[in-house]
Protein backbone atom coordinates (compact mmCIF):
# COMPACT_ATOMS: atom_id res chain seq x y z
CA UNK A 1 0.00 0.00 0.00
CA UNK A 2 1.44 3.52 -1.03
CA UNK A 3 1.63 5.94 1.71
CA UNK A 4 1.50 9.74 1.39
CA UNK A 5 3.65 11.83 4.28
CA UNK A 6 1.67 14.99 5.42
CA UNK A 7 3.61 17.90 6.89
CA UNK A 8 3.01 21.43 7.78
CA UNK A 9 3.91 25.06 9.24
CA UNK A 10 8.15 24.19 8.16
CA UNK A 11 8.15 27.87 7.49
CA UNK A 12 11.15 27.83 4.93
CA UNK A 13 13.13 25.37 7.74
CA UNK A 14 13.12 22.74 4.69
CA UNK A 15 16.50 21.01 5.74
CA UNK A 16 13.59 19.65 8.17
CA UNK A 17 11.19 18.19 5.56
CA UNK A 18 14.54 16.15 4.33
CA UNK A 19 14.68 14.99 8.43
CA UNK A 20 11.21 14.02 8.38
CA UNK A 21 11.48 12.41 5.04
CA UNK A 22 14.43 10.10 6.21
CA UNK A 23 12.00 8.96 8.88
CA UNK A 24 9.48 7.88 6.34
CA UNK A 25 11.32 6.15 3.44
CA UNK A 26 8.27 4.09 3.08
CA UNK A 27 6.17 6.85 1.87
CA UNK A 28 5.92 7.85 -2.11
CA UNK A 29 5.33 11.90 -2.02
CA UNK A 30 5.11 14.64 0.69
CA UNK A 31 2.32 16.96 0.74
CA UNK A 32 3.35 19.80 2.57
CA UNK A 33 0.40 21.76 4.25
CA UNK A 34 0.64 25.52 4.51
CA UNK A 35 3.21 27.86 5.44
CA UNK A 36 6.06 26.34 3.32
CA UNK A 37 7.74 29.37 3.71
CA UNK A 38 8.47 30.63 -0.15
CA UNK A 39 10.88 32.79 0.95
CA UNK A 40 13.88 34.31 -1.59
CA UNK A 41 16.18 34.21 1.86
CA UNK A 42 16.69 30.69 3.21
CA UNK A 43 17.54 28.01 0.74
CA UNK A 44 14.43 28.25 -1.41
CA UNK A 45 16.61 29.46 -4.17
CA UNK A 46 18.69 26.34 -4.12
CA UNK A 47 15.37 23.94 -3.85
CA UNK A 48 13.63 25.69 -6.52
CA UNK A 49 17.14 25.63 -9.00
CA UNK A 50 17.12 22.00 -8.16
CA UNK A 51 20.52 22.50 -6.33
CA UNK A 52 19.20 20.84 -3.31
CA UNK A 53 16.25 17.97 -3.56
CA UNK A 54 14.21 16.51 -1.29
CA UNK A 55 13.71 12.87 -0.51
CA UNK A 56 10.80 11.77 -2.63
CA UNK A 57 8.27 14.18 -4.45
CA UNK A 58 7.25 16.90 -2.00
CA UNK A 59 3.66 19.09 -3.11
CA UNK A 60 2.91 21.74 -1.36
CA UNK A 61 -0.64 23.55 -0.22
CA UNK A 62 0.31 27.44 0.00
CA UNK A 63 -0.88 29.00 3.44
CA UNK A 64 -0.81 32.26 5.29
CA UNK A 65 3.07 32.93 5.43
CA UNK A 66 3.62 32.69 1.53
CA UNK A 67 5.40 35.56 -0.22
CA UNK A 68 3.42 35.06 -3.40
CA UNK A 69 6.36 36.34 -6.00
CA UNK A 70 8.36 32.86 -5.28
CA UNK A 71 5.21 31.69 -6.21
CA UNK A 72 4.51 32.96 -9.24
Amino acid sequence: MAKVLLIGDTHADLHCINKIQSKHLDCIITIQLGDFGFWDTWDWPKYRDGKLKFLHPTYVVPGNHEDPRQIE
